[in-house]
C-alpha cells in the first residue's frame, strides 16, 4: 500500500496540474483512478490516514498521516477499536482502546482495564495547528557540501511521506526516541509523553493535525474537521490550537492585502472553538 501511494502521488499531482492548465476532464472521475485520487485526497487534503480500512481515523501504517500523526490502530477492521476509545466490556476479550491493557485478573476477577485505569481520568492529546505544531524541519545536511553523505538521506522517503514534518518528535505529540540523529538533534519530550508517563492508560492517545501553511481559515474549514473524537464513546482530550504566523506571513508579493483581517481571524477562531464545543465536549 505504501509503495503504491509513493508511485502514484507524483503522477496524480502532475496530471492534476495539466488538467487545470488545459481544461481536460477530471481524471479523478475515471474508474480505477478515482479510488487512487480518493486515497491521496484523504492524506494530503483531508489530513486523514491514507490507509484506514475501517474509516475510524487511525491507521496501522506510519506515514501518509498514519501513526506518526495519530496513535497506531490496533484493529483496522473494527471502527470501535482505536486509541482513546472507552473500553468495551472492560476490554476483557480485546484491547479496544489500543493502550496495551486487556484481559481478566485471575485473583480479583476484575478486568485489568478496571484495575489499572478506573479513576485515573485518562485523556488524550490533540494538536491542531500549522507547520510549527507538525514540527516541520528541512535538514540543512541535505544542502551543505560538508555534510553530504549517504547517511543523511537514509530516511528520505519516510520524511517525504510525512510532508517533511516530524510529528513523532513534536512538542505536543512526540512519542518516540529520536532515531534521526544524522539530520535532527536532541532528545524528545512532549505533552503526550508527560501525560503517558503520569498515566500509562493514555498510551497511543494522541492526534497531531498540524498542516504546513495552516492558518485560521483552513483551521476552521479543514483542520479541525479532521479531528476524530466522539464525546460519548471516547475519553476526554486536551486540545492545543496554534496558528503562529501564516495569517500574516503569507508569501505573496502583496502581503498586506493577503493578510487575514482581525475580524476575519476572530470569526475563524470562534467558529473553530464552536465546532469543538459541539463535537467533542
Amino acid at each position: 500500500m505504501e509503495a503504491a501511494l509513493r508511485r502514484t502521488q507524483p503522477m496524480y499531482q502532475e496530471v492534476k496540474k495539466m488538467r487545470q492548465q488545459h481544461g481536460y476532464a477530471d481524471i479523478c472521475n475515471i474508474p480505477g483512478i478515482k479510488e487512487i485520487c480518493d486515497i491521496i485526497n484523504r492524506a494530503f487534503n483531508s489530513h486523514l490516514p491514507a490507509e484506514d480500512l475501517d474509516k475510524d481515523g487511525f491507521s496501522t501504517i506510519k506515514t501518509f498521516r498514519g501513526s506518526s500523526w495519530r496513535g497506531k490502530d490496533c484493529n483496522d477492521l473494527d471502527s470501535r477499536h482505536h486509541p482513546g476509545a472507552r473500553p468495551i466490556n472492560g476490554d476483557v476479550l480485546t484491547d479496544s482502546n489500543c493502550n496495551g491493557i486487556s484481559g481478566l485478573d485471575s485473583e480479583t476477577g476484575l478486568p485489568y482495564e478496571d484495575l489499572l485505569c478506573n479513576g485515573t481520568e485518562p485523556r488524550g492529546m490533540i494538536l491542531l495547528g500549522d507547520s510549527i505544531g507538525a514540527h516541520f524541519h528541512l535538514p540543512p545536511q541535505w544542502f551543505e557540501a560538508k555534510s553530504l553523505n549517504p547517511s543523511v538521506f537514509k530516511d528520505l522517503l519516510f520524511i517525504l511521506e510525512n510532508e517533511i514534518d516530524w510529528p513523532e518528535l513534536s512538542a505536543a505529540t512526540g512519542h518516540m526516541n529520536n532515531t534521526f540523529g544524522e539530520v535532527i538533534k536532541g532528545p524528545v519530550d512532549s505533552i503526550y509523553m508527560r501525560l503517558r508517563e503520569r498515566n500509562r492508560c493514555n498510551h497511543r492517545d494522541y492526534q497531531n493535525i498540524g498542516v504546513n501553511g495552516g492558518r485560521s481559515g483552513s483551521m476552521n474549514s479543514t483542520i479541525v474537521r479532521s479531528l476524530v473524537r466522539n464525546r460519548m464513546s471516547d475519553y476526554p482530550a486536551l486540545v492545543n490550537i496554534e496558528v503562529v504566523g501564516n495569517d500574516v506571513c503569507n508569501g505573496h508579493p502583496d502581503t498586506l492585502s493577503r493578510m487575514t483581517k482581525p475580524d476575519e481571524f476572530r470569526k475563524n477562531m470562534l467558529d473553530t472553538l464552536q465546532y469543538l464545543v459541539g463535537n467533542i465536549t
